[in-house]
């Protein structure tokens, strides 16, 4: 009888930190759909050994992930910044924009006081 069978998940979870970089990529890629920004050995294998299991047993649950997104937002250090949506260019001059568009002077928003 063939015992041709992959090795288990734990087997295979031990062996990425013995892969070469060119073999950890190779992963990588097939589990995600774009490489990292900053890559490094020990964020690849930790990465990719959440997904090996993430696969066979099954991801978090949605009420844990909703739960552990939220304790973040609330103990975060880093805010999220709130802005109007509208992004002007440092130096952006907003009358000469005005200008521009042929806005008779009686029209000028800037004039509206």
């Amino acid at each position: 009888m063939n015992d041709a069978s992959p090795p288990s998940v734990a087997a295979q979870v031990a062996a990425l930190p013995q892969l070469p970089m060119k073999a950890l990529w190779s992963l990588w890629d097939q589990h995600f759909p774009r490489r990292p920004p900053h890559p490094n050995r020990p964020y690849l294998i930790s990465r990719l050994a959440y997904k090996l299991q993430e696969a066979v047993y099954g991801g978090l649950p949605l009420e844990t992930r909703t739960r552990l997104a939220n304790i973040g937002q609330r103990t975060s250090k880093i805010r999220a910044q709130r802005t109007s949506g509208v992004y002007l260019a440092p130096g952006h001059c907003i009358a000469a924009r005005i200008r521009r568009q042929g806005i008779p002077r009686d029209r000028d928003p800037r004039r509206s006081v």
